[in-house]
């Protein structure tokens, strides 16, 4: 079963990325890899924040609505209680009416963990 409400906490890789976390997040929809049969899913977050896409002055600007997971642990599902999984930048929603996301050059940016919340 797929919780709607989940909690994103970080946990390694990428410490400046990590000053934004925890974060709640909801939900919105399943993707398969179009790579890989990988399932990650779109969360849309409670509260933006601005990382990625650096201007020529260094400062980041992609304001960061939602943001794909994806289970780290072989084994381990994104519709588990918690699980460890790869956090990936978001800077054009996917297409809600595909089934597939496209993540080939995607900015993995850290791992983290994510909880069901209620």
């Amino acid at each position: 079963m797929l919780f709607k409400n989940l909690v994103i906490e970080y946990v390694d890789q990428n410490d400046e990325f990590g000053a934004f976390f925890p974060r709640k997040a909801k939900a919105v929809k399943v993707f398969k890899s179009a790579e890989s049969s990988k399932d990650w899913l779109l969360v849309k977050l409670n509260e933006p924040f601005i990382y990625g896409q650096k201007n020529e002055f260094g400062y980041h600007m992609l304001n960061n609505t939602h943001l794909l997971i994806s289970s780290r642990h072989q084994g381990n599902k994104i519709c588990d209680l918690s699980f460890h999984a790869h956090v990936v930048l978001v800077p054009e929603l996917p297409d809600k009416n595909s089934n597939e996301v496209n993540i080939e050059k995607a900015n993995h940016v850290a791992w983290c963990v994510v909880k069901k919340s209620i």
